[in-house]
């Protein structure tokens, strides 16, 4: 903000959810407060925490960055509208963006959800904050660093897809392992994938079989929780924003406003 001014942050959560708890701004959803709230966009923010190490979690590999007792956390975030001005300003043309709310149009330009610059059902909100719990995870033989459903095989009868996950084995040795996969509709139907595996040290790519008609499904529970989800955050959102619109059940994501 230009100054030196440090206040107590949500996380997860935006800037502008913290700004207007703090009453650093006014709420951007009432009468016109849009167009005061712009500014935001412009600035450059940063999230800072400390957290203890002890002497037995030193003994891990992590000697480089931490230290014994207090460490500290610095989180931040340029402004993404003029990190890339200058590309809209030396591109020679403007790329069509009539969502975008803004006489320079850089939302063409960052990887952010395009609604965040404006849409015709929404106001002009390109915030940005941390959007996950950050945690300090130490691990003594071996974390799954990712998971990601990767397709196979498709043809006009079938489809065959894989649960695909990375783990990282953090010591020397190839160790051995039960990897278990459980998985529901409801509460009282849980399944269950398992696979006896060897982890070599490094990273190990293991693969556990799905089946894709399971895949769709869940993609149907998936828009419908997030229908619910919408649905209730307008409610909560009361008298400011209170009705909601359903586009099409069967798009590619659920959407509500």
């Amino acid at each position: 903000m230009g100054d030196t001014l440090w206040s107590d942050a949500k996380v997860p959560g935006t800037v502008h959810q913290d700004l207007l708890n703090h009453n650093r701004i006014s709420n951007p959803f009432y009468g016109m407060n849009e167009e005061a709230v712009q500014w935001v966009e412009n600035e450059d923010w940063m999230y800072r925490t400390s957290f203890v190490v002890n002497e037995q979690q030193l003994r891990i590999q992590v000697k480089p960055v931490l230290r014994k007792g207090v460490n500290h956390l610095l989180v931040r975030f340029r402004s993404a509208v003029k990190e890339v001005l200058p590309q809209l300003l030396t591109n020679g043309f403007e790329y069509p963006a009539s969502n975008d709310h803004s006489p320079w149009r850089t939302s063409v330009y960052t990887r952010k959800a395009p609604y965040s610059y404006g849409w015709d059902w929404g106001i002009r909100l390109a915030t940005c904050g941390i959007w996950r719990p950050v945690r300090l995870v130490f691990s003594d033989v071996a974390r799954i660093e990712d998971y990601y459903v990767c397709q196979k095989s498709v043809s006009a009868n079938r489809a065959k897809v894989d649960n695909r996950l990375e783990i990282n084995n953090v010591t020397s040795r190839t160790v051995t392992a039960l990897l278990k996969v459980d998985y529901h509709y409801s509460a009282n139907d849980t399944k269950e994938i398992s696979k006896r595996i060897e982890l070599h040290p490094g990273e190990n790519t293991v693969n556990l079989p799905a089946r894709f008609e399971d895949l769709v499904y869940m993609g149907l529970v998936l828009q419908g929780h997030g229908m619910r989800h919408g649905m209730e955050a307008h409610r909560r959102n009361r008298p400011y924003c209170m009705g909601s619109l359903f586009w099409r059940l069967n798009d590619s994501w659920p959407v509500v406003s």
